[in-house]
């Protein structure tokens, strides 16, 4: 333990030596910061409201951000101690001239700290969090994260400081390569910035370069681009298919198409393939599902529904065919939806299609239920007379409409039955709403239905309101089914009538 100490004592004398600044720092701070044993933050509220601001909670650490002077705490940013350096950042972004001090200087030289630092975070629970001082710079002030706690610190740069930032960071080899993927998606390409990101590609060091080099779609750099995608532990994981999103060009659709065998079961790059939106891509796509057909082991959903989900995110005509295809043949896979524009060339078939769903298993009912906007306005064009029936065949008797967790499609199609009866007014619902009077068993959906008939406004089918629940009083509906009823029926109304 002796010797572990006179080598900590070494150490840090080492580093007071060979950082000038720390010189600069009075003994009485200097001993002081060397008092800092814990990092806790916590967030500053004002009347109440949470501002996101993070301010230290330590005693020793809050003495030393009062004591200590702007330019002593920006050296002890370079102190031995990571728990120090981590300190002084956040005595800074508590400091009242923290906009004016220029701290997106401070962050480059943190590129390859990855000492480690324990940080206790007091919200309404304690709670611990180890991160690297270096992470905690890039977080706090460049703001390379997607961590909720850390984006909302109250402190952000000024545009041309983080443009200064971001360039000096995305040009420069660091031991946070992985932060780079947060500034990939708001980073927009500058010429000047072209050389430097084409080295760091050709070198290879750099897991992001070639995904921000594609952001130039320079066709001479496709070679370059393929050659170096972003690594993932040897795998063809979601990054290396990154690249793809930004250039879109025939000799990157062959790369594609040369590497589906380490692709197809990725839901990035089927992604990416169906963004051509082109027949290549149909083929190729159609190429993928056959492979998921022939080699998808026990059947599993995964590989079928995001290739659904990609087709459907990127839907054109091209892919009609093979979207029918997937939805008939893995209709009981929860995860697919059917397409909008679909509708529009294959309507009929779809139709067919709802109608095979609605009595089959959850997925198919639930499906078919989520097209009935679709089915209306198909069968008001092409086949009015099964209009009626198909609208009163999605109500769903004896479904309590508060409590539809367990059947929201189901809910929510009878909720558009009763919508688009409401909407017309069609006499030719009144028979078929008596008839389902007549078997519901909840008293507050009969008041409803009841309620609903009423609203025709027609003496005629008042009466046999008045002959039913006299003849059968027990089809009454009491006043709390009223009021249950009722409410139902003003949010079913309120949103019938804003359509």
């Amino acid at each position: 333990m002796a010797s572990f100490l006179r080598y900590a004592i070494l150490f840090q004398i080492i580093w007071l030596l060979a950082s000038p600044a720390l010189s600069q720092v009075r003994p009485e701070i200097l001993e002081l910061a060397n008092s800092v044993e814990t990092v806790a933050i916590t967030s500053i509220s004002y009347g109440g409201a949470n501002m996101g601001l993070k301010a230290l909670k330590d005693s020793v650490a809050i003495a030393l951000a009062q004591s200590a002077t702007v330019k002593e705490l920006m050296a002890l940013t370079d102190h031995p101690a990571p728990t120090v350096r981590t300190t002084a950042l956040f005595a800074l972004l508590s400091h009242p001239e923290k906009d004016s001090l220029e701290l997106q200087e401070l962050v480059p030289r943190h590129f390859h700290d990855t000492a480690g630092v324990q940080i206790e975070i007091w919200g309404e629970y304690k709670d611990n969090w180890t991160a690297r001082a270096g992470d905690v710079f890039l977080y706090t002030i460049g703001g390379y994260t997607n961590r909720l706690f850390w984006e909302e610190d109250g402190f952000a740069l000024t545009e041309a400081r983080q443009r200064w930032l971001d360039s000096v960071f995305l040009c420069s080899l660091t031991s946070f390569e992985d932060l780079k993927e947060h500034l990939l998606w708001r980073w927009e390409p500058r010429a000047g910035m072209y050389p430097c990101i084409r080295q760091l590609t050709e070198s290879g060091q750099s897991s992001f370069a070639s995904a921000f080099l594609a952001k130039y779609q320079n066709k001479a750099d496709i070679e370059l681009i393929t050659a170096h995608l972003p690594a993932v532990d040897g795998k063809w994981g979601n990054r290396a298919w990154m690249p793809f999103l930004f250039f879109r060009h025939p000799r990157m659709f062959e790369f594609l198409e040369d590497n589906l065998g380490k692709g197809w079961r990725n839901a990035q790059y089927q992604d990416r393939v169906a963004k051509y939106k082109d027949r290549q891509a149909a083929v190729l796509l159609d190429s993928l599902y056959a492979r998921i057909l022939q080699l998808d082991e026990g059947g599993q959903f995964r590989p079928v529904a995001s290739l659904g989900r990609a087709i459907e995110g990127n839907y054109d005509s091209v892919y009609a065919a093979l979207c029918l295809k997937i939805l008939a043949g893995h209709s009981n896979n929860p995860n697919l939806r059917v397409p909008e524009n679909l509708w529009l060339t294959h309507a009929d078939t779809l139709y067919r299609l709802s109608l095979a769903w609605k009595d089959g298993g959850r997925a198919e009912r639930e499906r078919s239920a989520r097209m009935l906007p679709e089915i209306i306005r198909y069968l008001e064009t092409h086949n009015r007379d099964r209009l009626t029936a198909e609208i009163v065949s999605r109500i769903r008797p004896a479904l309590d409409m508060r409590y539809y967790v367990e059947h929201p499609a189901e809910k929510n199609a009878t909720m558009k039955a009763y919508q688009y009866i409401y909407q017309t007014r069609s006499p030719d619902f009144v028979d078929p709403l008596i008839d389902i009077l007549k078997r519901e068993p909840l008293a507050k959906n009969r008041f409803f239905i009841a309620k609903l008939l009423h609203e025709y406004g027609d003496p005629a089918i008042d009466d046999r309101l008045k002959r039913l629940f006299r003849e059968s009083p027990e089809l009454a509906p009491g006043i709390r089914a009223a009021e249950e009823g009722g409410g139902f029926f003003k949010n079913l109304t309120y949103h019938a009538d804003r359509k």
